[in-house]
């Protein structure tokens, strides 16, 4: 992915992204199952899917960015990888929150803080709860 300038800030604005996650996908595809480093493609697509919900989302096509954030929260979930988990739920939260649909998003956003505070991950759980602000309005 790193031939299709991928930086800390997808999605960028376009499709470029996509296009990137659509050709890394073709990688993974090409890759068998006696190949060098098949035990990880199942985790490559799923964080594949992940970024591509969040290009999408960038593009403004909700509906097929909700698709891709949802099949990758599924893989996190049956894997048990609760960073990414956690991190699929947020974008899931933003998907909702910029369809207008902040109730739908508020228990994502809460069940992300639980996950990334017991991760110890501050910096993720600081932004969580800013979105989470804009799900139900500031807390007292």
């Amino acid at each position: 992915m790193t031939a299709c300038g991928a930086t800390p800030n997808w999605p960028e604005p376009g499709t470029r992204s996509y296009d990137c996650f659509d050709e890394a996908y073709a990688v993974l595809d090409d890759i068998g199952p006696d190949d060098e480093g098949a035990a990880d493609v199942p985790r490559g697509r799923a964080l594949l899917e992940r970024h591509r919900g969040r290009a999408l989302r960038g593009l403004g096509r909700l509906d097929e960015a909700q698709e891709h954030a949802r099949r990758a929260l599924a893989a996190f979930r049956a894997s048990g990888e609760a960073y990414n988990t956690a991190r699929a739920l947020t974008d899931l939260a933003e998907i909702l929150l910029a369809a207008e649909e902040p109730a739908a998003a508020l228990p994502l956003t809460d069940e992300a803080i639980r996950i990334l505070s017991e991760e110890n991950a501050d910096q993720h759980v600081e932004y969580l709860r800013r979105l989470r602000e804009r799900c139900s309005g500031p807390q007292e």
